[in-house]
Formats: C-alpha cells, sequence, structure tokens
C-alpha cells in the first residue's frame, strides 16, 4: 500500500545557506568588472592621456624660397671720371636715346695737356739718349779723346817733376812747407784727371756696357709708358657712347667740378634687364639655373612677374649690414648666396634700380600626404611621429619631404586619413592608452 507524502511547511522564501552562497557570488563577480574597467581605463597602468590630433591630409605642395632683389642693366656702360677735372660740354640727358660713337661730354684737359708735352718731352730726351749710347763712336771723337788723355799723361808728368823740385828746395829751407803741399796737391789732381780720361777713351773705344744700355732702355719705357698714360687720359676727356642704349643716369652738369674715380653717365639697353638677389644660405641648397621665379615691385603694386634663374654664384658671401624683412631678411655676419634672375615675358613698367620681392620655385607642384609640423619630432636616429591606433599611441619612424607654413610632406611612416599627435608630450611612450580631442 503506497503510503501517503505528507507537504513540509518552508522555513521562510530561501534557505539560509544558499542566500549567502548567491551574495558571495555576486561580490565576486562585482570585484572582476570593476577590476576590468579599471585596466581598460588605466591602459598600462596609467589613465588615459588627453591628446590632440589631427588626420593625414593629401594635398598639393611646391618647394620656394623668398629673396629680395634689385632690377639692373646687366650690359650697361658705366663712365667714371679719370681725373679731377670740370665738365665743360654735356651733350645728352638721362632718357636720351644713343648710338655708339656718339659724343656724350668733354671734360677740360688744360692740366693734361701741359703734362702731355712734358711727359712727351721726358720720353724724346730718354730715347735720344739711348741711341747716343747705341751708335759706334765717330772717329773724330776718338782722336779728340786721346789729344786729351796725352795733355792730361803731360801734365801729370810736370806736376811730378814739379814736386820733386819742390821738395829738394824746401829741405833746403828755400821754400815753405806750404808750398810743398800746394806741389802734392797738384800732383793729386793731375792723376785723377788723367785716370779719368783713360777710363773714358777705354769706353768710347769698348762701347756701352751691357748694364748701361739696360738702365738707358729702362728710362725710355718708363718715360713712354708715362706718355701713354697721359695720352689716355686726354682721349677719354673725349666720352662717347661704347654701345647703342639709353642714357640711364647723368649725376653732373656743364661747369661743375668732378673728382676722379666719380660716376659720370650710365648707358645701356632699358629692356635688356637682369636681376640681382640675395638668397639665405640655410635657404640656398635647392637653388639651381632654369628654376621658375614669379616677382612683384613695390612701385607696381598689382602686378606680378614671372622669370628665370639664370646664374647661382659658386661661393656664398658675408654681409656686412642688416637688410631685407621677414623671410627674406639677411643679417650682418650672416651669409648668402647671390643669384642672377632674368625677367620673361611682359616687362612693361619695370626699370633698373627697382626693388623686388622674388618667389623661387625649387621644386615643382606636386601631390603628397601632408601633416601638420607639429607632429614631427627629430631625434638622432632620425624623424617620427604618433599615430592613433585602437586608442594607443604608437611611434612610428617617418620620411620627410617638402612643405609650407603649415604642412610637411610625410613619403612614408603615415598613410593617407590616419590621425596623427600633435606636440607629443616628451615622455610618451609607444602603446599609451589615448583619449583624443580634434585639433582646435
Amino acid at each position: 500500500m503506497i503510503g501517503e507524502v505528507k507537504a513540509v511547511p518552508l522555513a521562510g522564501p530561501f534557505p539560509p545557506l544558499r542566500l549567502q552562497n548567491i551574495l558571495l557570488i555576486a561580490g565576486l563577480c562585482f570585484f572582476a568588472a570593476t577590476t576590468i574597467l579599471a585596466n581598460i581605463n588605466r591602459g598600462s597602468g596609467e589613465a588615459a592621456l588627453a591628446v590632440t590630433v589631427a588626420a593625414a591630409e593629401r594635398t598639393t605642395l611646391k618647394s620656394t624660397v623668398f629673396a629680395t632683389g634689385r632690377i639692373e642693366v646687366p650690359g650697361r656702360q658705366e663712365i667714371y671720371v679719370e681725373n679731377d677735372s670740370l665738365l665743360l660740354e654735356l651733350y645728352v640727358k638721362a632718357g636720351d636715346t644713343v648710338q655708339q660713337g656718339q659724343l656724350l661730354a668733354k671734360m677740360d684737359t688744360t692740366a693734361l695737356s701741359g703734362s702731355l708735352e712734358e711727359a712727351r718731352a721726358s720720353y724724346n730726351e730718354a730715347q735720344a739718349a739711348l741711341e747716343k749710347l747705341r751708335r759706334d763712336p765717330l772717329p773724330e771723337n776718338l782722336a779728340q779723346e786721346r789729344a786729351e788723355l796725352a795733355q792730361a799723361e803731360a801734365d801729370l808728368q810736370g806736376a811730378q817733376t814739379k814736386l820733386e823740385r819742390t821738395r829738394v828746395l824746401y829741405e833746403q829751407g828755400v821754400l815753405a812747407e806750404s808750398e810743398l803741399e800746394e806741389a802734392e796737391r797738384e800732383l793729386i789732381k793731375s792723376r785723377a784727371e788723367r785716370d779719368r780720361l783713360a777710363q773714358r777713351l777705354s769706353l768710347s773705344e769698348k762701347g756701352p756696357l751691357p748694364e748701361e744700355l739696360k738702365e738707358s732702355e729702362a728710362r725710355v719705357q718708363q718715360a713712354l709708358a708715362a706718355l701713354n698714360r697721359i695720352s689716355g687720359q686726354m682721349n677719354k676727356a673725349v666720352i662717347t657712347a661704347a654701345q647703342n642704349g639709353v642714357v640711364l643716369s647723368c649725376n653732373s652738369r656743364v661747369g661743375s667740378y668732378v673728382s676722379a674715380g666719380a660716376l659720370l653717365m650710365v648707358v645701356g639697353d632699358p629692356e635688356d634687364l637682369e636681376i640681382t638677389a640675395d638668397v639665405s644660405e640655410n635657404d640656398s641648397g635647392d637653388l639651381a639655373p632654369g628654376q621658375e621665379v614669379t616677382f612683384s615691385c613695390p612701385a607696381l603694386r598689382d602686378r606680378e612677374f614671372k622669370g628665370t634663374v639664370t646664374q647661382v654664384a659658386r661661393a656664398a658671401v658675408k654681409s656686412g649690414i642688416d637688410y631685407g624683412t621677414g623671410q627674406e631678411r639677411i643679417s650682418a655676419g650672416s651669409y648668402y648666396l647671390p643669384v642672377k634672375v632674368r625677367p620673361t615675358g611682359d616687362i612693361e613698367g619695370l626699370r633698373p634700380g627697382y626693388t623686388v620681392d622674388l618667389t623661387v620655385v625649387t621644386i615643382p607642384e606636386k601631390t603628397a600626404v601632408v601633416v601638420p609640423h607639429e607632429a614631427v619630432l627629430k631625434q638622432d636616429d632620425g624623424e617620427y611621429a604618433f599615430v592613433v591606433k585602437d586608442g594607443k599611441a604608437r611611434r612610428r619612424q617617418v620620411q620627410t619631404g617638402i612643405g609650407n607654413e603649415l604642412y610637411v610632406e610625410i613619403s612614408d611612416g603615415v598613410k593617407y586619413g590616419e590621425k596623427v599627435i600633435l606636440n607629443p608630450p616628451g615622455d610618451l611612450e609607444d602603446g599609451r592608452s589615448v583619449r583624443e580631442e580634434a585639433k582646435q
């Protein structure tokens, strides 16, 4: 017989032991959850670092160099005054068109004329002396020199006889000592004259010495050089145009006194222009002939001109003064590289002497991936940037190229669209958790 099952009443909603187990499990789950969340928030043990980021963009770039220059006329004729003198005649003025050989001005040559006559006389005298030295002695001249030498020999013999007789009489007490001394002096004088005439005759018979000829020839050359110099100064006192062109400047007036070395006038072709510019050595590394140039002129504010680099100096020059402004400024003591630029296309309005601001395109425009300059850092092993990847900073070695005021080209290391950290802290390490903040 099957027995009856009786219902046993419960003491409460749950048994006491089972409630404790539930509370223990809940506590363990809460601890695990908080541990996981803490690890997520602090990454490798630190809180996520707030960083400013910017996306790598794709844009067009070109490399340029800025400089300040001045327009010149390369083939100009600069006319300087040779001597201190008065400007007697002036036949042209600034802006006049002239032809090669045309008379431009005359300087006073009064003082030069006297100097020229003196120089010509000195040259003729030196030339005559040389010719006389080179000629063979004439027979009648030799005969006369021999006769003079014979007479000197006779005079010497007479002086010798007189001295001997005077000495005997002096020793006998007949003549005074002064008379003996006078006879000795006459003998010395006669002997010197005989020696001089003997040497002259010997030279006449042998001809001039090589040293004498050289000295005489040197005097002729010296006199000729002086004559040619003054003749050249006389010729330059009559000033003519050496080329076709325009009188670009005229710095004096008739009747004025002009100092030697002063610039009187400049003649040149105003259509044949060239710009001379000085580029800071820091910007000169990529300069080369053939590069395109754009430039503007303060005197023609609303126009832009074009040109081409024709020459880059082979050596830098040290600046003695401060000049230029902004990016074109060159400080005293720094070095710059002189550059020549030839204007091309329309040059109407450009004039010699104008100051111009140039932009030289050293690398033509191209499309490139770029990031802000402040994203790239430099160390001994090269350049690098931090890219944000999955909430962490990842250090990347990068290769940079050309840039502009805001951006630099990244040829390797960062891809288009990736986010880079701007001005990363010095202690930022690879793998650090970061929190992005967009660039303002």
